[in-house]
């Protein structure tokens, strides 16, 4: 190579780099959870927002749900899917994690934090079930609800999914992509109690983000709970999907989030 090619080289990657004087985004860890009968997929549009950004984004599927169906088994709950969160945390050796979990993953999400309480940095409850110990997602469901959801039951222990436009998503080809991809969850993440949480859950950072729009029953409640925690409390104006009807608005506000 000439000196003059190796000086316009040197310039076309100085061109290509940081503007001077301006700090590059750092590179954050997230890890994104599903809720119930969704899979990691539902993340896709959020994901790729995130990782355009250089951070790294992983986005699990719970045992027994999307691409994992086949790992239902009357035994899989809220354990089992803590174990699974945990997993992706140690195996990928994230560090500075900003763990976030929708609905459902509100459960198993906080066991997994607790567990792995030194690589996680924060955790964000994206419309998620508040975890109180010693309660089920089902203790305040009415019981003529618990004696329908078990007659419908698939094999004794999956239950079907809610409809697409229960999640809050109305956009026809959201709704069909919605309705391909849901699936069964088993029966026992509904119904097992969530375990005591140790000094690491207590320590790490909350955030709490509703959705304005989430039309689901007993959504006041977790949101009400967050706030007595003393959880730092955000807004969305979307359903409860907020993943799939506002991906660039729920991807912005995680990123501010973990600063």
């Amino acid at each position: 190579m000439t000196r003059r090619g190796a000086v316009a080289g040197a310039a076309l990657l100085a061109a290509a780099g940081p503007a001077r004087g301006r700090t590059p985004t750092p590179t954050r860890a997230f890890v994104l959870v599903h809720g119930a009968w969704h899979g990691g997929w539902c993340w896709r549009d959020v994901a790729d927002r995130l990782r355009g950004r250089g951070h790294r984004v992983f986005a699990p599927t719970l045992s027994g749900m999307g691409e994992r169906l086949h790992l239902s088994a009357p035994d899989v709950g809220v354990s089992v899917h803590a174990r699974d969160i945990a997993a992706v945390i140690e195996a990928e050796e994230l560090e500075d994690v900003t763990l976030v979990l929708h609905s459902y993953a509100g459960l198993p999400g906080s066991v997994a934090a607790d567990r792995t309480a030194e690589r996680v940095a924060r955790i964000v409850y994206l419309d998620a079930v508040f975890p109180v110990p010693d309660e089920a997602l089902t203790a305040n469901a009415p019981p003529e609800a618990i004696e329908a959801a078990r007659a419908s039951l698939i094999d004794g222990h999956r239950l079907p999914s809610f409809p697409p436009q229960a999640f809050g998503v109305t956009e026809p080809a959201q709704v069909a992509w919605l309705g391909r991809r849901l699936t069964t969850i088993p029966w026992k993440a509904l119904t097992e109690t969530l375990p005591a949480l140790g000094p690491g859950f207590a320590r790490l950072p909350k955030h709490y983000v509703a959705a304005t729009r989430n039309t689901l029953p007993d959504s006041r409640r977790a949101v009400d709970l967050a706030r007595a925690a003393g959880w730092t409390m955000h807004e969305l104006d979307a359903g409860h999907d907020a993943m799939i009807t506002a991906p660039r608005e729920t991807a912005d506000l995680l990123r501010r989030i973990a600063g």
